[in-house]
């Protein structure tokens, strides 16, 4: 890119998603533009070695033309001269001349300046024999020490002057992204306060609605698909955040086993099948019945192609179609989705798996989430021996998002299908101690959890959990992590220590919204037999309930 200001090479500081901010190599200037929603700035890439050694080439080329020209232009004032000074100290022009070549065109112009002027110089006084020729050839080396000397020191002032100018580029440089970065903190907040008010503001606004007007038959179904639908973007929001959190700290951590991928692409097909046909989308599967064994993490997998038909479904209009196709490609498995939406620029296709990053041209089109999405998709495949590729023929155009997973070659291990439905009555005759001192997710996971058949105790803090534990009997304990008076590290703590061999080996897994791995880390070395993550997916609630139990039979028997 060229300055605006001299003409010079500029480049690309930093960047934020509403700024960008450049500096020129050449006059040390720095300035931000803006980045409109309709007019897309791309960045500007560092200058290229070819343009650096193309640019080095024409300065020393302009260096020795400086040489020549300043040599035989002190060699005409020297012919001019001649009458009035004759021969006398006849390298005194051309010095200046030396020191001109020497400091604009560097080293190779002020030895060459100087290798000419001493030629040229020596046409005034080198015509005579006998001893007077050693004394002027003493001239012509003492004037070619001088030029040796003039060009040294031109040759310090100038690396003096690049250091110099390289570090005021590099202090130039680190002020852009220290500004760039504390605007961005002020953005990226305000960006996320938004994207969590507004599903909050939804809720509310129909939770107040369904309290003031009594809200019944059709319109009530709709007061709750609404609140359901915006508390799940909520909720994804949130868990976006600290997936990219671990991934940037580096405490992700994927449980791989073999499973069926086929099987797991159909329960993200289903999971995301209701909303899409809320839009109209069609949704067309091919070769999802066969069976391809993959190693990889089911959760993390699943969540990986529900963020791509999410995705797809958010900039598919309504009446457009997707695609979904699983096939084999010799050693490996891909999964394909398609779209008919509107596709991505080719400019941005490059940038549309980082952090943050969003289409300018669809922003008008769908504003709803923080740009996270595909780039903790990338993180899930890559982490997982995988590949994941974007490719779109433009706006308008449409979508594709290919995934290839490597297949397992061993036949002999099982393989692990999801989606499994729990009976309505799968936690008959278990008995449930709970403890959760917020009021309305006490209530929440009670009725859940009495949904299933269970039996629960539901009690709002640890210390009547314990009292309780002495004089009865559970199967199960759901403790929350982070309560007042006594938390969940030292309820489990005063559970494991007990002298009742049956009561210390009690199953219990801890709830709590901490997303931190540390969390996770510290509840299961303190005791507890598994975590689960609020908010808790009724289904796998359950699930943990009923393996937890079982575990607990097992030991039993055992013993």
């Amino acid at each position: 890119m060229q300055c605006e200001f001299c003409g010079g090479w500029a480049e690309e500081l930093a960047r934020t998603r509403n700024h960008l901010w450049f500096g020129c190599h050449d006059c040390q200037r720095s300035w931000k533009d803006d980045i409109q929603a309709d007019r897309r700035v791309l960045g500007v890439q560092p200058l290229p070695e070819e343009g650096s050694q193309s640019r080095q080439k024409v300065s020393t080329a302009r260096g020795l033309l400086i040489a020549v020209a300043a040599v035989f232009l002190a060699f005409a004032v020297r012919l001019a001269l001649r009458s009035t000074i004759g021969d006398a100290s006849p390298f005194i022009v051309f010095t200046p001349a030396v020191l001109a070549a020497a400091f604009y065109g560097g080293a190779v112009a002020g030895c060459l300046a100087t290798l000419l002027s001493a030629g040229l110089g020596s046409h005034f006084f080198l015509r005579s024999a006998g001893d007077l020729a050693l004394e002027r050839w003493d001239r012509v080396a003492l004037f070619l020490l001088v030029g040796a000397l003039i060009t040294t020191l031109s040759v310090v002032i100038r690396t003096a002057r690049r250091r110099l100018a390289k570090s005021l580029w590099q202090e130039q440089k680190a002020r852009a992204v220290a500004e760039a970065a504390s605007q961005a903190k002020d953005e990226f907040l305000a960006f996320v306060s938004h994207e969590l008010q507004t599903p909050a503001s939804v809720v509310l606004g129909w939770a107040n609605m369904l309290r003031v007007r009594k809200l019944d038959g059709p319109p009530l179904w709709h007061a709750l698909e609404v609140i359901e639908r915006n508390a799940r973007l909520q909720s994804k929001l949130v868990e976006d955040m600290l997936d990219t959190s671990r991934i940037v700290s580096g405490t992700f951590r994927f449980e791989a086993k073999r499973i069926n991928l086929a099987a797991i692409v159909g329960a993200a097909i289903e999971q995301m099948r209701p909303s899409m046909e809320g839009r109209d989308v069609r949704v067309e599967v091919e070769e999802v019945g066969q069976e391809y064994g993959v190693v990889a993490d089911p959760v993390r997998l699943q969540q990986v192609f529900t963020n791509l038909l999410s995705n797809a479904a958010k900039f598919t209009p309504v009446g457009g179609r997707i695609s979904v196709a699983v096939h084999r490609t010799g050693s490996r498995a891909t999964v394909t989705v398609t779209d008919t939406g509107v596709g991505i620029a080719a400019d941005f296709l490059p940038r549309v798996f980082e952090r943050f990053e969003q289409d300018p041209a669809t922003i008008g089109y769908s504003r709803r989430g923080l740009g996270l999405g595909l780039s903790i998709c990338r993180h899930f495949i890559e982490q997982q021996r995988g590949t994941i590729m974007a490719a779109s023929d433009g706006p308008g155009k449409g979508t594709t998002f290919t995934v290839t997973l490597p297949l397992e070659r061993s036949r002999e291990s099982r393989i692990e299908h999801s989606g499994h439905a729990l009976a309505p009555d799968a936690l008959r005759s278990i008995s449930i101690l709970l403890i959760e001192d917020d009021g309305d997710t006490r209530t929440m996971l009670t009725d859940v959890l009495q949904g299933y058949g269970a039996r629960v105790a539901a009690l709002a803090s640890a210390t009547a959990g314990l009292d309780t534990l002495r004089t009865s009997h559970y199967d199960v304990a759901l403790c929350d992590l982070w309560m007042p008076d006594m938390d969940g590290f030292a309820f489990i703590r005063s559970v494991r220590a007990q002298a009742d061999r049956r009561l210390a080996a009690l199953p219990a897994a801890a709830i709590t919204a901490s997303g931190l791995s540390d969390d996770q880390d510290r509840a299961l070395k303190e005791g507890f037999s598994a975590h689960l993550q609020k908010p808790v997916d009724p289904r796998e609630l359950a699930a943990a309930v009923l393996a937890l139990a079982r575990r607990g039979s097992s030991d039993d028997l055992v013993h």
